[in-house]
């Protein structure tokens, strides 16, 4: 951080700011980080603040990030209840465990305000006035959803605003928003301001302040964003506490004449500055990062010539687009509205909807510097939560084994859920008959949640930034850094999806280093499927002509689930071969999940999968072992000895910079055609043996 250079005096007299700080941790995150994040932001920061008992402070606590400090920190809680006795600090709501308003039920939405309405009572004394919108994600509901759950006002980045046709000049103070004659109190946040703290000098940052406030006759300008970029940030912590930049800018709030408010009471003495209908939106990176890699490109090509948001045309993509840019957000989207809508028909008690609101945490559901979808351990704690409510459910309404199709376009008209005593299997037609979930009942998680290996725009600079080298500090908002890719070679994208069962063709002399690299989308051309079942078990059957390069191969396949055991098999019969003379095989892709994403806990065949890139094995008996879980997956193979094995590895972006993250493990057995052959495959779910447990 560069010195100051001028004098720390006031520009101008009269203005007003309300200073807010949002603090969350996703929901199931390691104790290790959330102790990281509190030595280095949360308690720093309370603490500075604490010392400065004249200046206002807003600030939002997340539900589990609440729930554990007043399990680990009991002392912080306190230090945080005395600010708010003596009138210093004003505590937000929102959604207890960070959802996406918009992204969920309408009921759940006004469930979870309420729920950290009631912690926020419990622990404090007080009710919330108003709320945090997670991520910042405004859609023209939300004043319904807002005023439902019995808050009053929430925050919104100015380039709403400035997309419904107001000037940033003069945007200040609050608006109001309707919908269905719900209306809610909207303070828009300052993005220069927001950049600007603390990354540019304190008299800056103050000055920026002043004249916002004064040319706007007085009224109110906020600041909004992150705790953590108040030490934990890269190389925040010596700025802000050792070079103190924070000390040095609340005593100039202190010197200048800056009266710092509370939003409640800003409200409750100023009038509205008038009405406004946001369109959707969010902060300008999020927006950014919702498009896909090329026009992400140029939106930020944009935002440099022009800066970022003075355009009121730079308007992003809609948060809802990592819904179709991403399919495991689909995937995980459709799995909370199943069964959120299981838990309101079985109307169940306060533990299943708990578990429901954890599944709904936004984390896992995007991708940003911020966003969470490749990071396994994320992912794995929403999907736990969400088996853990529809396992409460389905015992309330008695309904355990059954088959389940789907006739919606969000939930795929081709697609279907099978649920025994111990597994639900998700799958489709679409593509031959895969399966794209298999979810153990009994210890709540999904075998098959990997990642799709896809481009993403920063990738077109990791080479630029290994020859550059990390940059350790700045505003991560706004740039690159590098933690741990290593080998750039796990820069290798899919041509499709990653599910399982997903049947490849492979051509004479392709090898696993081929297939990992290239493989062909295969073209198969559709049916229908059937479904049937006995008292042992349910099957699903399907058959169709896969066209692969000269080759037209016919493939009777079915898919079938034991009602008693912890087993899915899928089987193949072969037949009206025609090829120009090569010898043709078909390797049916099975993705598992990584979980904890950690090389060391799992083993394939007693080996680690560290040393498995690209690695065949001459078997028919395939285990992995997940010793961290205690768990074993075990692939059976008939009608070939050979498995095909390879880490799903992804070099991603977040916060602490680049790295390269194990996404799950792909199991292909591979066998080859021939007219009339059969093919069968068996996974089948269970604890490692005592021999075998580390």
């Amino acid at each position: 951080m560069m010195p100051e250079k001028n004098l720390d005096v006031s520009v101008e007299a009269g203005a007003r700011f309300a200073f807010c700080v949002h603090s969350h941790q996703p929901a199931g995150n390691s104790p290790d980080v959330l102790e990281k994040v509190y030595g280095k932001s949360y308690l720093p920061f309370f603490e500075k603040m604490y010392e400065h008992p004249g200046i206002m402070l807003n600030a939002h606590f997340s539900g589990y990030l609440l729930e554990w400090l007043i399990k680990m920190h009991p002392e912080y809680v306190d230090m945080l209840k005395e600010m708010v006795s003596r009138g210093q600090l004003e505590i937000l709501g929102g959604g207890i465990y960070e959802p996406i308003l918009a992204a969920v039920p309408l009921d759940d939405a006004v469930g979870q305000i309420k729920e950290l309405n009631s912690l926020v009572l419990k622990t404090f004394g007080t009710y919330p006035g108003g709320m945090w919108l997670a991520e910042r994600v405004w859609e023209p509901h939300l004043p319904e959803v807002i005023k439902q759950s019995g808050l009053t006002y929430t925050l919104v980045d100015d380039l709403g605003f400035m997309n419904a046709g107001i000037p940033r000049e003069s945007l200040s103070g609050y608006y109001t928003s309707e919908f269905n004659g719900s209306e809610v109190a909207v303070f828009p946040i300052n993005l220069e301001i927001r950049d600007s703290i603390p990354f540019s000098g304190y008299i800056k940052a103050l000055n920026n302040i002043e004249r916002a406030s004064t040319r706007n006759s007085g009224k109110l300008i906020v600041f909004g964003d992150d705790c953590e970029k108040f030490g934990s940030w890269p190389g925040t912590y010596e700025d802000v506490y050792k070079k103190k930049w924070l000390e040095r800018f609340l005593t100039g709030l202190e010197k200048r004449n800056i009266e710092t408010v509370h939003f409640s009471d800003y409200k409750e003495r100023e009038s509205t500055t008038g009405m406004v209908y946001l369109p959707t939106c969010s902060y300008p990176e999020m927006m950014t990062w919702a498009l896909d890699p090329a026009d992400q490109k140029k939106a930020e090509s944009l935002m440099k010539k022009r800066g970022m948001g003075k355009s009121r045309l730079m308007l992003g993509a809609h948060w809802r687009n990592f819904l179709t840019k991403y399919s495991e957000s689909l995937q995980l989207y459709r799995k909370i509205r199943f069964v959120s809508g299981m838990v309101q028909e079985a109307g169940v008690d306060h533990e299943a909807r708990m578990h429901l609101y954890r599944g709904e945490a936004n984390d896992a559901m995007w991708h940003g510097v911020f966003g969470g979808i490749y990071l396994p351990l994320l992912r794995m704690k929403s999907y736990s939560s969400l088996i853990h409510a529809q396992k409460l459910a389905e015992h309330s309404l008695r309904r355990v084994e059954y088959f389940r199709r789907f006739g919606s376009d969000l939930m795929r008209k081709d697609s279907f859920c099978i649920s025994t005593g111990g597994l639900w299997v998700y799958g489709g037609a679409s593509h031959g008959l895969e399966v794209e979930e298999i979810d153990l009942k009994d210890a709540a998680l999904n075998l098959t949640d990997s990642l799709t290996r896809r481009e993403e725009e920063y990738h077109a600079s990791i080479q630029r930034i290994l020859k550059r080298g990390s940059r350790k500090k700045g505003n991560i908002g706004k740039g690159v850094f590098v933690k741990d890719i290593g080998d750039i070679s796990s820069l290798i994208y899919d041509h499709s999806p990653r599910r399982s069962f997903k049947d490849h063709f492979i051509g004479t002399g392709e090898g696993i280093e081929e297939h990992m690299v290239s493989a062909d989308e295969d073209l198969h051309l559709h049916s229908t499927f059937t479904e049937m079942a006995n008292e042992e078990r349910f099957w699903i059957s399907r058959s169709y002509r896969a066209n692969f390069r000269n080759a037209s191969i016919g493939i009777d396949k079915e898919i079938s689930v034991r009602k008693k055991s912890n087993q899915l098999t899928a089987a193949y019969r072969f037949s009206g071969i025609s090829s120009e003379g090569d010898t043709l095989r078909l390797g049916s892709e099975i993705n598992l999940s990584a979980f904890s994403s950690d090389f060391d806990s799992i083993t394939v065949n007693g080996r680690r999968i560290e040393s498995l890139k690209g690695r065949a094995f001459e078997t028919s008996t395939l285990a992995l072992d997940y010793h961290d879980l205690n768990l074993r997956v075990v692939v059976d193979v008939s009608g070939s000895k050979l498995f095909w094995v390879y880490p799903v590895e992804t070099i991603s972006n977040s916060e602490e910079g680049l790295e390269t993250i194990l996404q799950g493990v792909c199991v292909m057995p591979v066998t080859e055609l021939s007219e009339g052959g059969r093919f069968e495959i068996s996974i089948k779910a269970m604890d490692i043996p005592a021999e075998r447990r580390w």
